[in-house]
């Protein structure tokens, strides 16, 4: 329980440290460079989480699967087909 509390005191800290240097430290073009970065990131990673999604719902027929014909000729070979 003691390790979690300093974890998250920590987080606070360095939450806190981050806010006071972005509001206290940065020029207004440091600060829109740094929006502009964000968004960039936020934009790609939309992107390539759609092209992921996209991907994984791919559903290929069994009869179109790559070496599936080969598959099923040795495993009968060995004795394990149908």
């Amino acid at each position: 329980m003691k390790r979690l509390r300093n974890q998250l005191i920590l987080v606070a800290v360095l939450g806190i440290s981050c806010l006071a240097v972005y509001e206290l430290m940065l020029t207004k073009e440091a600060k829109e460079s740094l929006k502009g970065a964000m968004s960039s990131v936020s934009g790609s990673y939309s992107r390539i989480s759609g092209i992921i999604s996209n991907h994984i719902g791919l559903v290929m027929e069994e009869e179109t699967l790559p070496n599936r014909a080969d598959a099923l000729r040795q495993w009968a070979e060995i004795g394990y087909g149908d």
